[in-house]
């Protein structure tokens, strides 16, 4: 298993509170990867020791295709799916994100939802995990997930931007012939839990000054402005 973080340069702002965070409440985390636009020289620029690996496909300018291509390069290990916004604000609980591992192979599961929004609606006998049902809204989700490559690679490839892996990304879905799981949303703990998000259309969400300020993380907040 290894955890993809998709990114672009004029995100950077976010990415040294995002990291403080998830060593902070994931201790011993999988390898990451940042998976953004610009070169890993400019990449890597800034305190990133979580970092395993810095990585880029300058012939793709979209977003979808990026992520598609690192999933079918790497595609020996499951993908954590994450965004440069989603600050965590508790503990990830591993034990879960290894079950939804797990439910991943032992389903032939496309992915597991490890924060539920939307969560599952047709149980499978798993106390915190189940299925989400064919033509359920937002049923592919960019939420935080755990991915099988090729399902990752199929979806993404098809949908060039963010704003359509959701909503086309959940249509075409349904041609295909894995099913989708996600974390039950009235199940707690929560395998993952962050503030979602700590940008939204461009601003800062005074939430994610309030939770660095909380745990004493520096950050340049001058890059943007914050919402009302």
């Amino acid at each position: 298993m290894r955890i993809v973080v998709v990114s672009c340069w004029k995100y950077r702002d976010a990415w040294k509170p995002f990291f403080t965070l998830l060593d902070k409440f994931w201790q011993n985390h999988p390898d990451v990867t940042l998976l953004s636009d610009c070169p890993p020289y400019l990449a890597s620029v800034g305190p990133f020791d979580s970092v395993a690996q810095f990585d880029y496909y300058p012939e793709l300018s979209s977003y979808g295709p990026r992520i598609a291509r690192f999933a079918q390069v790497f595609n020996d290990e499951p993908i954590v799916l994450l965004q440069e916004d989603f600050f965590l604000n508790a503990p990830v609980k591993a034990e879960l994100v290894r079950e939804a591992e797990e439910l991943l192979y032992f389903y032939g599961a496309g992915t597991v939802r490890l924060y539920p929004c939307p969560g599952s609606n047709v149980e499978c006998g798993n106390a915190h995990f189940g299925f989400v049902e064919r033509g359920s809204p937002y049923r592919i989700s960019l939420q935080a997930s755990i991915w099988q490559p090729s399902f990752l690679a199929n979806i993404a490839g098809n949908c060039p931007k963010p704003a359509e892996f959701e909503i086309h990304g959940t249509i075409y879905a349904e041609s295909l012939p894995e099913p989708v799981l996600a974390a039950k949303r009235d199940s707690q703990p929560w395998p993952m839990e962050y503030l979602c998000s700590a940008i939204s259309r461009g601003k800062w969400n005074p939430d994610a000054k309030r939770l660095c300020d909380q745990y004493g993380i520096e950050n340049d907040w001058t890059m943007r402005p914050f919402a009302a």
